[in-house]
């Protein structure tokens, strides 16, 4: 089903796998940086494109910025301009 090294790196304890109603296979990885969007499960394979991976970072970085500050509503915030180049290090919340 899917075979070759992972986008990037996963907290082994906190992922698993099962198989569900006999047939359902369901797969849960837990990303070491859950602020990094993946391109990819499997490198290489089935990329997202530049603009949809752009979406999702800014989606987390504002997911991000609602948990550090839970006071504010940030759900109709949006960004302009351009992404940090890492996220964690722009925030103080990194894990």
């Amino acid at each position: 089903m899917l075979e070759g090294p992972l986008c990037s790196g996963v907290k082994v304890k906190e992922s698993y796998w099962s198989i569900e109603d006999g047939n359902k296979l369901t797969v849960e990885l837990t990303k070491t940086k859950s602020h990094d969007s993946w391109t990819c499960v499997v490198k290489g394979k089935d990329e997202i494109d530049t603009f949809t991976k752009e979406s999702m970072d800014k989606r987390m970085l504002l997911e991000r910025f609602q948990a550090e500050n839970p006071g504010f509503d940030f759900s109709g915030a949006e960004f302009s301009g351009n992404m940090p180049e890492d996220p964690a290090n722009f925030l103080k919340f990194n894990k």
